[in-house]
């Protein structure tokens, strides 16, 4: 697959037998994380898993990791956007976890004395499109999350693992993955396939709202249902409470404290 974009660490010493395996698997994902999230939200309508950033070389330069896609309209796009973030210095468009992905590789910058610089595929480019030097953290805004309890509900697609955690796909274009202790990942685990409520804690992002973290602390008693079931379910719960209402509309303008157009 030809080479779409490299990134380049250069200075310091560094090179791919110089650096622990852990680190280099780390810069991968980061760089992945960081071009896959733009790509995602540029392009809402396409699948996570259509999204791939995927590493077909690494080089001594001093340490080049060249990355191809089968998607290189999308993801070439992301990464050249990301490049000119970086070059202007300018952060307030991406999202959180492509910031996220720039840290991780800022922070490998400053341990490490080296730059990181954004290339081109092009074998014969002369300069990079960008360049993070060391101590480039300090030019990225900071987080910022919002914490409280709350109920996702999805359909587990994976659960387990020596650090438990369950993969719930609460939408089709959308994956939480959610830590929980052992006994709540074995009750889990008969429930495979099926469609769960999970309440825990959970953490979001400030900037975008999207769900940083989620910790399970219940499994609900939940069964999905359709939509006239569900319908049905509400007119039973509230128990003719709204049955002297005529002028729904205006009911609800009402609640929303909102004037009569």
């Amino acid at each position: 697959m030809k080479r779409l974009f490299q990134l380049r660490f250069t200075g310091g010493g560094v090179k791919p037998d110089a650096v622990p395996a852990r680190e280099l698997a780390e810069l991968i994902i980061a760089a992945e994380e960081a071009i896959a999230s733009v790509a995602l939200q540029r392009n809402p309508a396409l699948n996570p898993d259509e999204i791939v950033v995927g590493l077909v070389q690494i080089e001594e330069k001093s340490l080049g990791l060249s990355f191809a896609s089968p998607s290189p309209d999308v993801v070439g796009a992301a990464f050249k956007e990301i490049a000119e973030s970086v070059a202007n210095l300018s952060f307030g468009g991406l999202p959180t976890k492509s910031l996220r992905g720039l840290r991780i590789l800022a922070d490998f910058n400053t341990t490490h004395h080296c730059r990181a610089q954004f290339w081109n595929g092009e074998l014969n480019a002369r300069e990079p499109l960008a360049e993070m030097d060391v101590g480039f953290e300090k030019y990225l805004p900071e987080e910022h999350f919002i914490r409280g309890e709350t109920v996702i509900y999805g359909k587990v697609e994976r659960v387990g693992g020596v650090d438990p955690k369950v993969r719930v796909r609460v939408s089709e274009h959308e994956v939480v993955s959610c830590r929980l202790n052992e006994d709540l990942a074995k009750e889990l685990g008969v429930h495979l396939y099926s469609e769960v409520g999970l309440r825990g804690q959970a953490t979001w992002d400030a900037k975008d709202h999207s769900l940083a973290y989620f910790r399970v602390d219940e499994i609900l008693s939940f069964e999905g249902v359709g939509a006239v079931q569900a319908a049905d379910a509400l007119k039973d719960a509230a128990q003719g409470a709204y049955d002297a209402v005529s002028d729904v509309p205006g009911f609800v303008r009402g609640l929303r404290g909102e004037d009569e157009a």
